[in-house]
């Protein structure tokens, strides 16, 4: 049954990611079948995503994480980080579709990255390095920052925080690109005093083409070196937003 279930979601999750209008070959999408299943499966035990439903998943996890690849930072990336990936969002996804590049995921607890470790190997998705920590301190750890041509993250932190934690990540002439709904525009506004400092030229808001959605993303590149001061340590950021 699972192998009739994981054969039934490949080909539903390489139809809904064609009429999407994002090519995946059908490797890629069977290894998200199995990630999906396993997900699913361990949501029982552990709170991993409130959407429980295969159909929903697809929509709101698979095709939502995909719509990334429409920005130009995503195609002439090597590099990429996930800062805050929850069980797996979009670095999974990314890091199934484009195998030609190296996906680090960053999130606080051990125990969702000890999940997204085995579904990976299972899925056999191997471009990918999971490291435990809060972003506040990844933004200092040498070996990650100004590191990476592309930082992501779908959290649900206001843009103006998201910057402080995701831009120390990001290279000089690399980018920023948060997932954001329907208050971007409100958010960005915000935000744009947080870009300047942390090194942004600015912040561009581009629409994610998700059927049934709202989803927006920020856009910020990188054109100088980030304050060695930030991020500031952990809670700081989301208590007194720059």
């Amino acid at each position: 049954m699972i192998t009739e279930d994981r054969m039934k979601y490949t080909n539903e999750i390489e139809a809904a990611l064609k009429e999407a209008g994002y090519a995946a070959d059908h490797e890629a999408c069977r290894s998200l079948s199995i990630y999906m299943t396993g997900i699913l499966e361990r949501n029982k035990s552990i709170n991993l995503t409130r959407v429980t439903d295969p159909e929903s998943f697809i929509h709101d996890h698979i095709v939502d994480s995909a719509s990334l690849s429409k920005l130009d930072a995503l195609r002439n990336a090597g590099t990429v980080c996930d800062v805050g990936t929850g069980a797996g969002f979009p670095g999974i996804v990314l890091a199934a579709l484009f195998p030609e590049k190296r996906l680090i995921l960053i999130d606080s607890l051990a125990k969702r990255l000890a999940v997204i470790k085995d579904l990976a190997a299972e899925a056999g998705i191997d471009n990918i390095k999971l490291v435990h920590a809060r972003a506040e301190d990844a933004g200092h750890d040498p070996d990650l920052r100004e590191h990476f041509d592309l930082v992501t993250a779908r959290a649900v932190a206001k843009l103006s925080v998201l910057a402080e934690l995701a831009l120390p990540l990001v290279k000089k002439g690399g980018t920023f690109a948060a997932f954001k709904g329907a208050s971007c525009e409100e958010e960005a506004e915000e935000a744009e005093k947080a870009a300047n400092i942390l090194g942004s030229s600015g912040i561009t808001i581009q629409d994610a083409g998700v059927e049934g959605t709202r989803h927006m993303f920020a856009v910020m590149k990188k054109i100088r070196k980030t304050p060695g001061k930030y991020p500031r340590k952990a809670g700081e950021p989301a208590r007194k937003p720059l």
